[in-house]
């Protein structure tokens, strides 16, 4: 049995639910979802924990500290970069601020999290609970822009390769890693670089918006074309693990 499932839920926004706790990651909501898809998602036996990389609009909404009156027994708990700026409502149960390069245990049970610099905003989450270790890339991507100058783009990818080149070196079940069709040709240089250093056994693209063909096509004209530990949602709210 999967000691793990996971869904899809829009753009960078996923959920991983193990056998105690279901984690969530940089929600934000849009026509493509709302604020009810989230509550029909909550199971009340299991510590929902909000995790947001950074304070961009399409990774952090603030409405996800209402759903802190969902739960009686085991309020949710929120892992929140410090570049975000949120007023949080007197309802919030636990808040756990994080820099980069850091680790932190949580203090409800036995969640240990480990952050990353990014090469744009706040952090990336390494986490390993229930004997289970996802990582998810945030905004730490490789950003290859056609529009940026040859030591620009250079510098782009030193930076990332600096970075996740730490990240590898850990055991990973699950990762999240950015796949964004506005880089062009370039989409698939982040994953692509992750696949091939890394020892995770599942790979899933993000940071795609609702450009699940373009996605797919990139992926298709990349060497991760016939790597097996690749997942490509093909639809918002999709659970596929």
């Amino acid at each position: 049995m999967n000691p793990y499932m996971v869904t899809f839920l829009h753009h960078s926004g996923v959920l991983v639910e193990t056998e105690n706790h279901q984690l969530f990651f940089d929600v934000y909501f849009d026509d493509n979802f709302t604020m009810d898809d989230l509550e029909s998602l909550i199971v009340e036996d299991k510590q929902a924990v909000f995790f947001v990389s950074h304070g961009h609009k399409d990774h952090y909404a603030p409405q996800i500290f209402a759903f802190s009156k969902f739960q009686n027994k085991k309020a949710p708990v929120y892992v929140i970069s410090t570049d975000v700026e949120p007023i949080v409502p007197d309802t919030v149960y636990e808040i756990l601020w994080v820099k980069p390069n850091q680790t932190y245990k949580m203090e409800h049970g036995d969640t240990l999290i480990r952050t990353f610099d990014s090469t744009d905003a706040g952090v990336a989450f390494l986490i390993e609970v229930d004997g289970v270790s996802i990582f998810h890339s945030g905004d730490l991507n490789w950003w290859h822009w056609k529009s940026a100058t040859n030591e620009m783009q250079s510098q782009e990818e030193n930076d990332f390769k600096q970075i996740m080149g730490q990240v590898v070196k850990a055991p990973i079940d699950l990762a999240f890693v950015p796949v964004d069709p506005r880089l062009e040709e370039a989409a698939c240089f982040a994953m692509a670089y992750f696949a091939e250093h890394s020892d995770a056994k599942t790979l899933v693209p993000i940071h795609f918006g609702e450009a699940f063909e373009t996605l797919k096509m990139r992926i298709d004209e990349s060497t991760l074309k016939d790597d097996l530990r690749l997942i490509i949602p093909s639809h918002n709210i999709e659970r596929f693990i």
